[in-house]
């Protein structure tokens, strides 16, 4: 029943807007970004920024709403019992923060903190039910409770620098030090009695945690081949664990009374502790390829992704290779406001759950939103200070299904095994960015 390893129901890859043009534009960057974000989405776009800037954006808020339809099925001699895991939080998440700097001719750096992963997931259900009144092994009672806790977070920060090789052709990379905590709790009950005179009861309680350092590289290319006519590269290496910290601890009893009296007790005890000098892959390599089109003094883009696949670990679940694909335009409305539209998909690389706390979901949805920018001219300054406010809201629907558990406590061969039903996902979130170029 506790036998499920490895943090999930986590949102998937794309969660999260991390540059304010992303947010506007479902994150179809990649060919044309030129903002602070191009530090993530494509370093080779931080080359075509001329100006010194500061960008401190933040998802304010996220709510995802998961609901797991009769997740938990119990069977007994006198009744049937389902029970869905339900779970509706609100995140505040603060997504990216991000200074740019003149190097040289041609020369940008950027210096970046950046949120990609932050979820929480907490369900606790509990039944109980007492027939009387019949005969035989229909009568009976029994209480049940089950607790679920997830949280995961994942840190990226570091350095970024792009070139303008030529007036049509930028080059960029990022060199990113991860940390990621996961936590875990989890922890069931159960008691039960048929008149027959067959007794069960069963308690078990795991925690896991996990704090992971590690590092990313990322490349990028952005090439206007055409006239108006962008094409751009972005390569991320894997994400590599070069040290963990923490284990697992499992306490479990169970205890059957049999109609004859006789009793079985068993217990289960574990701790195991992750190796300091563990070397791993927490994320497998990823590669986005895009394509943009200036027109009206904005532009349109289309873009896509793949992930390659990646073996289970002693820090992440396998991952199936998975493609992903970005719609975006972002056009003036006037002189200081633009307007971005963006469609998207964000596709699960988890395999198929097993177990109660796996799931695999995809994710289609769209966002849209608002950049306003203020000039203050300064007196003796060549340029004037320029204040942008972007807001932005994106929805995803995710489709997919979720691990749940058959329980029979009062059955003699094994009580638990496992089930999977689908699901239907919601995350809407609104994005608050703001950046000063100087």
């Amino acid at each position: 029943l506790l036998a499920t390893s490895h943090t999930a129901v986590a949102g998937n890859q794309d969660s999260f807007a991390l540059g304010n043009e992303a947010a506007l534009t479902g994150g179809a960057v990649t060919a044309i970004a030129g903002d602070t974000g191009a530090a993530w989405y494509n370093p080779a776009g931080l080359a075509s920024l001329t100006r010194n800037t500061v960008d401190v954006s933040a998802s304010a808020f996220v709510l995802r709403e998961r609901s797991i339809p009769d997740a938990l099925e119990t069977k007994l001699p006198f009744a049937e019992l389902s029970q869905d895991l339900s779970s509706l939080d609100i995140l505040s998440v603060p997504s990216a923060l991000v200074f740019v700097r003149q190097l040289g001719d041609g020369v940008t750096g950027a210096f970046g903190i950046f949120v990609p992963v932050q979820d929480q997931f907490s369900v606790s259900v509990t039944e109980s039910i007492q027939t009387e009144g019949r005969s035989g092994d229909e009568d009976g009672l029994f209480e049940q409770s089950f607790d679920l806790d997830i949280a995961r977070s994942r840190y990226q920060a570091g350095p970024s620098v792009g070139f303008a090789v030529t007036d049509t052709l930028r080059l960029g990379i990022s060199a990113f030090g991860v940390y990621e905590a996961r936590d875990r709790e989890s922890s069931f009950w159960s008691a039960g009695a048929a008149q027959s005179g067959r007794r069960t009861f069963m308690l078990g309680q795991r925690s896991e945690d996990a704090q992971i350092v590690g590092g990313q590289l990322v490349a990028g290319l952005q090439w206007e081949f055409a006239d108006s006519v962008h094409a751009g590269l972005t390569v991320r290496s894997p994400i590599w664990a070069f040290g963990a910290w923490g284990g697992t601890e499992v306490l479990g009893t169970r205890s059957m009374r049999a109609p004859s009296g006789e009793t079985d007790v068993q217990v289960t005890r574990a701790n195991d502790r992750l190796a300091n000098n563990t070397f791993d892959v927490v994320a497998p390599a990823r590669a986005h390829l895009g394509l943009a089109v200036e027109l009206g003094g904005g532009w349109v883009t289309v873009e896509g992704d793949y992930a390659l696949s990646a073996a289970e670990s002693p820090l992440a679940r396998r991952a199936n290779e998975v493609w992903n694909a970005r719609v975006g335009a972002l056009f003036p409305l006037g002189a200081d406001t633009n307007l971005g539209l963006g469609l998207f998909t964000d596709r699960s690389a988890a395999p198929a759950p097993k177990q109660a706390g796996d799931a695999r979901v995809d994710f289609y949805g769209v966002a849209t939103g608002l950049e306003l920018r203020t000039p203050y001219v300064i007196k003796g300054a060549e340029s004037p200070l320029v204040f942008a406010t972007t807001i932005g809201a994106r929805y995803g629907l995710g489709l997919g299904e979720a691990g749940g558990l058959h329980f029979e406590p009062l059955a003699s061969r094994g009580p638990v095994s496992d089930l999977t039903v689908d699901v239907v996902f919601h995350e809407v979130s609104v994005h608050l960015g703001s950046a000063l170029y100087f």
